[in-house]
């Protein structure tokens, strides 16, 4: 057996073997010639030993047939010859399977004989297939290479043509069924094997004439039809066009079966190009026959509705890129393939594709599921503007089913949902009694569900409308109201899911979700959480469903507010949303049917008529009020913020119109209780709260070219308030905003002085401090025109009127004053070189230990610490020296004012224009108090877990700058204490790297990388003692940043950490050798 299968692949070989042009001159009629010879003689066999085995395939040759049909038969017969042998060897080796299973496969040929077999399919095909092939039908031979055009073409009659082909096809379908030449096959010759198929099973067939027609013409042909090309001079004869028939029904049947059977992109592939078009020998585009597209179209439909099907098109165009940028033409080939309906039915075709669609979005194949999930957005955004309903039907209702499961459909809601039913179903199996334990969507449900949105709405590339989330908008939200303030692996998406929608939406629109959101009104077009139905946390982190044994309480709006708020400021990067939040309240509260007044006067009318009312009427007048405070309130925050600050200074027109209809209703009321000679204030809070949103707008306009005239019609109801409001605070609040309006900004408040005051003050301060009177005026106007803050005046004045001596009736010398006394007065000084010398001189008077400058330490202290907060560097620089000398003299008292005033910082609350000088102030303290820790030196331990602790809680502060800061500040405290830190070390590691791995702030990161540097320099040589145990685990740690981390500066700090302690074990391992020689004058010791 094996020796056949070696005589075949030598005679194979022969049969291909190129000529030898050293010894053999001639055209290739001769080379075949010879190579057929040599072949069938090494076979020991003539060509008429052939026939037998060429007509199983009803394939013969001639007398006078070419020498390349006659190659392409020689060629049949040894490969037919050969797929016989391998298969005897196939079945004589499997009865030996069990007695010698280590036998390697029987049908496995070598490299050689291989490459011979591939050589000779070739020739078949270029030979035997390509040449009968219909013009358009594959890829000629012409196209695949310029030298065959020099080749002469065989002229045939269309009926040989056919012969041939049928052939050859036959012949390729028997060696198919063989493994080993399935796979050579396949490799190259599938499109040329499914071109012959789909040729032979579909090209049009001519219809059949009557035998004496045909006499008639062939008479008058006469053997020129042989010749002919055309075909038309052939006659279809009633017995051939049934023998046509049964063979096309046979090639019918190899086709379908190859197609079923293969693998499947391989099959689309081919498809396509088949459907395409074929180069001619000139390299001109032409088109595939028709019939040939019609045959392509119900394969490729075919093969699409399987199960699967749009993933093996996926692979059959787009290969194995991972690159997706690069070939965007072939996923739009991808979706237009897809989307194209050939088929009648066109909404079942659609049902079928899409589910394929959605389920891409879960493929298993990781490295492929990039590709997948962008192929599934694109037929989805596709699918959404071409067939709307069709997308709604079989995209949306199958992604959103889990969350559709829990509503209830509203009397105007959309009618197509039919998952609602299954909510009464599952809620009718049991009683409600005993319910609670009925899950209506399982924990998997519910996070693919969540996903899968994400992945279609929240995505850089080609993400879906997001309009499509309005249905389910309010139950994202609930969602989001119960996994807020958890840990749930689901809460970032909703959150994302839900920004997109609201970032989406207009104003218009994001008045009615508001209006779902904060008080649950119920939506057109918006489904709701059915009452039956509650969220519960699963045992995985995520959230399921469940039947309530009870029903559940109404949405609390105070909750929803604050959520919302959250929400609001975690991703509202633009602020167009939270600006859009801020005018629907201000909407929400000018609108009459939320009017306060009204419901002030409905609430006196409850309290008299209290018996004769109806429940609902109650219920209402307590809902609009419970809306409008929490209204107030979320607007109170949203008027700190510095993005509508930001909105408002571009546009303030509609806030002031709000604001005026608020202020001429509330003047009015107030005028008419003052008339009644009513006591009692109107609604004080909500008036705080307008003016504090109308002082934020007139701020904005004093720093911005804006048009006054909207804000003058302010300001008659702003004096109507002041004159008829009780309310002190109330009252100059008011008098300061019409004054802004009045100036423009300028002037903030009314300062009015009686006579008998300026009478008095003339009268008692004009002898002794004139000077010193009119110094401060003076001041006064340049502190005005500088913008100097008004608290320093105050102070100077105090300190004229107090600290300069009464008895003098002269002027005063300052020069004859103390130091002390002297920089204290200039501490006041609006020239800022003044005071900033004033400052660096009252330090030096500390360090010095000046008596004086020792008992006003408290004032002095309290000075250094204003003056942080002051802008200029010169003024903030020399406080933050002077705090650190002060320290360094008084370590107890100042550290640990210090140390409070940090901690306090981190965890007051500030309102938004204060929140980036609240940082810088923070900042400036922790500078203080390393300064104080390296001038301490040797005498800090006694305050490293002030120091320590008050660093630490800093790394959870809010803003990045300040958390960095904070790290900074404690590596210095580390390198500082050294070993002398303590057993604390551990938990500041493990903050550190827990900072790294998470924070999203780079600057963050990067600061607690030079944490670790600062205490291995710190440590020196101490560093193995301190840090036996959790040595290898920083090791760890800082290789695996160098080797993973992108930033090229925190892989510095890095490396600059691995320096120092490969120096810590360098000098643990190779100490340096002390040279030195003890000399023994008394009592040497033993040798």
């Amino acid at each position: 057996m094996e020796t056949d299968i070696n005589k075949l692949c030598s005679a194979l070989n022969i049969l291909v073997k190129p000529a030898d042009t050293d010894n053999v001159t001639g055209d290739l009629h001769y080379i075949l010639e010879l190579n057929i010879n040599n072949a069938l003689k090494s076979l020991c066999i003539t060509e008429q030993d052939t026939y037998g085995l060429l007509q199983t395939i009803n394939c013969s040759s001639v007398a006078n047939s070419g020498i390349r049909w006659r190659f392409v038969c020689v060629s049949l017969y040894i490969l037919l010859s050969l797929k016989k042998c391998l298969s005897e060897r196939i079945s004589t080796c499997k009865g030996k399977e069990q007695t010698e299973p280590q036998q390697p496969a029987a049908d496995i040929l070598t490299v050689n004989q291989q490459k011979t077999i591939r050589t000779c399919l070739q020739f078949v095909i270029s030979m035997g297939v390509l040449p009968s092939l219909l013009p358009g039908v594959g890829i000629s031979l012409a196209a695949r290479s310029t030298s065959t055009q020099k080749l002469k073409v065989e002229e045939l009659v269309i009926l040989e043509k056919y012969e041939r082909l049928s052939g050859v096809t036959r012949g390729l379908v028997a060696c198919f069924e063989q493994p080993s030449l399935r796979s050579l096959i396949l490799i190259q010759h599938l499109g040329d094997l499914v071109a012959s198929l789909a040729q032979l099973s579909f090209a049009p067939l001519k219809k059949p004439v009557d035998i004496s027609a045909a006499s008639d013409s062939s008479s008058t042909a006469s053997s020129s039809s042989r010749l002919d090309n055309s075909g038309e001079e052939f006659v279809m004869t009633p017995e051939l066009w049934g023998r046509l028939q049964e063979e096309r029904s046979y090639f019918k049947k190899c086709f379908l079966s190859l197609i079923n059977k293969l693998y499947q992109p391989l099959i689309i592939r081919e498809l396509i190009l088949l459907h395409g078009s074929a180069r001619s020998k000139h390299g001109v585009q032409s088109s595939p026959p028709t019939w040939l597209k019609r045959c392509c179209i119900p394969l490729l439909v075919q093969c699409l509705i399987k199960p699967g099907g749009v993933s093996a098109l996926v692979r059959a165009i787009c290969d194995t890129s991972y690159d997706i940028g690069s070939d965007w033409n072939k996923l739009d080939t991808v979706v237009k393939v897809i989307l194209t309906v050939h088929v009648q039915h066109a909404e079942q075709y659609y049902k079928n594709i899409c589910s394929q669609i959605v389920e891409m979005l879960n493929m298993s194949d990781k490295t492929q599921l990039q590709l997948y999930s962008t192929v599934s957005l694109l037929c989805m955004k596709a699918l959404c503007s071409a067939k709307p309903l069709m997308f709604q039907r079989y995209v949306l209702d199958t992604l959103m089913n889990p969350l559709l499961l829990c509503c209830s459909v509203s009397h105007h809601g959309p009618t197509f949902y039919r998952e609602v039913p299954l909510l009464s179903q599952k809620a009718g199996d049991s009683p409600v009694s005993n319910s609670q334990n009925v899950c209506v969507v399982s924990e998997d449900e519910l996070s693919r569900s969540i996903n899968n949105l994400h992945k279609c709405f929240v995505t850089d590339v080609s993400p879906l409308p997001s309009e499509h989330l309005f249905s389910v908008a309010s139950v994202l939200f609930l969602l989001h109201l119960k996994i807020c303030q958890s840990a749930s692996y689901l809460k970032i998406k909703v959150e994302d899911l839900l920004l997109k929608f609201l970032s989406g939406c207009n104003q218009k629109q994001l008045s009615i979700v508001f209006n779902a959101f904060l008080f649950g009104d119920k939506i057109e077009g918006m489904l709701e959480v059915s009452e039956m139905v509650e969220f519960h946390f699963g045992s995985t982190g995520g959230v399921e469903v469940k039947l309530r044994k009870a029903p559940g309480k109404e949405l609390c709006s105070e909750e929803a507010g604050d959520c919302l708020l959250e929400l609001l400021e975690k991703g509202d990067k633009k602020g167009d949303v939270t600006n859009g939040l801020f005018v629907f309240l201000l909407r929400l509260l000018s609108d009459p049917k939320s009017d306060l007044a009204l419901l002030e006067s409905e609430r006196s009318n409850l309290n008299h008529d209290i018996l004769e009312m109806e429940d609902a009427v109650i219920l209402n007048i307590v809902g609009r009020t419970e809306r409008n405070a929490v209204a107030v309130k979320v607007l109170a925050i949203l008027a700190e913020n510095p993005y509508v600050h930001g909105k408002l200074t571009e546009d303030p027109t509609h806030v002031v119109f709000f604001v005026q209809y608020l202020l001429e209703r509330d003047a009015n009321i107030l005028t008419k209780k003052s008339l009644e000679c009513n006591g009692e204030d109107h609604d004080t809070e909500s008036l705080f709260m307008i003016l504090m949103v109308l002082s934020v707008v007139v701020n904005n306009a004093t720093t911005s070219h804006v048009n006054w005239e909207p804000f003058n019609r302010l300001v008659e109801p702003l004096r109507v308030i002041r004159d008829n409001v009780t309310n002190e605070e109330l009252k100059m609040f008011t008098d300061e905003v019409c004054n802004k309006i009045l100036s423009h900004g300028i002037v903030q408040r009314s300062a009015p002085r009686t006579s008998s005051n300026v009478a008095q003050s003339s009268v008692t301060n004009k002898p002794k401090n004139e000077r010193l009177v009119k110094s401060s005026s003076n001041n006064k106007t340049t502190a005005t025109k500088q913008n100097i803050p008004p608290n320093c005046i105050k102070e100077e004045e105090a300190y004229i009127r107090t600290s300069i001596p009464g008895k003098s009736k002269g002027k005063v010398d300052l020069k004859k004053e103390s130091r002390c006394k002297q920089a204290l007065f200039d501490v006041c000084d609006p020239l800022l070189p003044v005071r900033g010398h004033a400052l660096i001189e009252l330090a030096k008077l500390i360090s010095s230990n000046d008596k004086e400058a020792q008992r006003h330490r408290n004032q002095i202290l309290r000075i250094f610490q204003e003056n942080l907060k002051h802008e200029d560097s010169f003024i903030y620089l020399s406080s933050i020296n002077g705090l650190a000398v002060m320290a360094n003299v008084f370590p107890n008292t100042v550290i640990k004012a210090l140390v409070e005033e940090y901690a306090e910082m981190g965890t007051k609350r500030t309102v938004a224009d204060n929140n980036n000088s609240s940082a810088e102030l923070k900042m400036k303290v922790g500078e203080v108090l390393v300064r104080v820790t390296k001038l301490l030196g040797d005498l800090v331990p006694p305050y490293k877990a002030m120091l320590l602790n008050a660093f630490l809680v800093g790394t959870k502060n809010p803003d990045h700058l300040v958390r960095a800061s904070s790290l900074s500040n404690l590596g210095e405290i580390c390198k500082a204490l050294g070993f002398r830190i303590g057993p604390i070390v551990t938990e500041i590691l493990m903050c550190v790297r827990t900072i790294v791995q998470s924070d999203p702030a780079v600057e963050v990161r990067r600061a607690a990388v030079l944490v670790i540097s600062l205490l291995l320099q710190g440590l020196g040589h101490d560093t193995l003692k301190v840090l036996e145990d959790i040595l290898l685990d920083l090791y760890r740690t800082l290789k695996t940043l160098y080797q993973h981390e992108a930033d090229d500066i925190l892989k510095i700090h890095v490396q600059l950490a691995l320096e120092e302690l490969n120096k810590s074990v360098v000098k643990f391992l190779f100490p340096q050798p002390k040279l030195e020689k003890r000399i023994y004058v008394i009592d040497p010791p033993d040798s």
